[in-house]
């Protein structure tokens, strides 16, 4: 059995988790990552040693991300000894499926946000559970006050989610993403049908509002709460997928035998997560989401939209370059209802450049269609367009699931 763990990659969301919960078991744990970050200084506190850059360690097993390449040093030099080398998911698969009860949350669009919305309701309800989030819930991404059920997200990028085998598969929809791994929307559904299958229990779509509907009721225009025998609790708002997000939530615990009020009145105490229709304090009035794929965009958008009687204006960092290729025209068409749109520069993570498919492609096809759109090519030149476009009653609406929330660092917050 494996006493030392040793993450590559360790500043990750989804890494420091796993890291976290490793210390939590016991275990020796090292990793590695390019960069400082709040996440390696967090698991230094915890006990881990980080390391920034590439370190030769010896360990007992080496858990990496698909982002490594194969000639990675570390990864290598684990191979040439023999070490058990586990990607971020098998890990993550091997704890999911040691727990009596297993709440998986798979879906194109909403899985972090719905996975820390049934934490939040298991902590609220008291129910023992450990939880691994996409996101950061008040500073934190991983829960752990027992270990009755587990919730984590269900990632489909490369099928990855069929390493686990829940109790309970929560799907929130299926929509065609990560062309770099999926040629067709029919390649998407088939993953995902072979998670359903070795899932012992699914809330898909049209189960999810089916079981919530006779309690979700909307009181007044982008207001809703929980209503049943005449007491109401509000559902927190958590952008535009609000009321579907919390039905979501609210049929899992009804699943897992939670009462319903009870869940309800948990839910009240959700605080959203970071980057997911996120308040930014700065110079001006701004929300930053994770949205970066057309559905996910039009959908804040409109959301947005309803927040202001100015301005709605949109800073998009497109998200890889297969994705930018494979949904060009939406990513100008998503942003009919926003009155200005900013272009920056495509967010690479894995992958190198694809001919054509850059934001400078994307402004200009937007300004063939009439829109008023921009392109600024880094940070501090959205800066400064940010100030001079974003009055007092106009909003801002930064989208993107690279670093596009880099921007509000050089937006600092008034005197006023």
């Amino acid at each position: 059995m494996a006493k030392h763990i040793h993450f590559v990659g360790i500043g990750g969301v989804g890494m420091s988790a796993l890291a976290k919960h490793a210390l939590k078991s016991g275990f020796t744990v090292t990793g590695s990552d390019a960069v400082e970050s709040d996440a390696t200084r967090a698991l230094r506190r915890l006990g881990a040693e980080v390391f920034i850059g590439e370190r030769d360690v010896a360990c007992d097993l080496l858990v990496h991300t698909s982002a490594l390449p194969p000639t990675h040093p570390e990864l290598v030099r684990a191979h040439s000894r023999g070490t058990p080398v586990l990607l971020r998911e098998q890990y993550l698969g091997q704890i999911f499926n040691h727990f009596p009860v297993r709440v998986a949350v798979c879906g194109t669009h909403g899985k972090t946000t719905v996975t820390a919305m049934i934490h939040t309701v298991l902590e609220g309800c008291g129910v023992p559970h450990t939880a691994f989030v996409g996101g950061y819930v008040n500073g934190e991404n991983y829960f752990n006050s027992g270990n009755d059920v587990i919730v984590a997200e269900a990632c489909e990028y490369h099928a990855a989610f069929l390493n686990m085998k829940p109790t309970l598969c929560v799907c929130l929809n299926v929509r065609y993403d990560h062309p770099d791994c999926y040629p067709s929307a029919a390649h998407v559904k088939r993953a995902f049908l072979d998670l359903f299958r070795q899932s012992q229990r699914v809330l898909a779509p049209r189960g999810l509002y089916c079981r919530a509907q006779p309690f979700l009721k909307c009181r007044k225009k982008g207001d809703f709460g929980v209503t049943e025998n005449g007491v109401c609790f509000p559902v927190p708002p958590c952008g535009g997928h609000s009321l579907y997000n919390a039905a979501a939530a609210l049929s899992a615990a009804h699943a897992l035998n939670i009462p319903l009020l009870s869940a309800a009145h948990a839910l009240q105490s959700f605080g959203g997560v970071e980057r997911r229709w996120s308040k930014v304090p700065c110079c001006v009035n701004a929300i930053c989401d994770y949205a970066h794929h057309p559905d996910e965009i039009k959908s804040s958008v409109s959301a947005a939209r309803k927040l202001t009687d100015g301005k709605l204006v949109c800073l998009f960092q497109p998200h890889t370059y297969s994705r930018t290729k494979a949904f060009f025209s939406q990513f100008v068409t998503c942003f009919d209802k926003a009155d200005e749109v900013a272009y920056l520069p495509v967010f690479a993570a894995r992958e190198q450049p694809i001919c054509g498919a850059t934001s400078f492609r994307l402004y200009v096809q937007a300004k063939m269609q009439g829109k008023r759109a921009f392109y600024l090519s880094d940070f501090p030149s959205a800066a400064q367009w940010i100030k001079a476009r974003v009055g007092a009653n106009d909003l801002l609406l930064a989208l993107g699931a690279g670093d596009v929330c880099k921007v509000f660092s050089l937006l600092a917050p008034s005197a006023d």
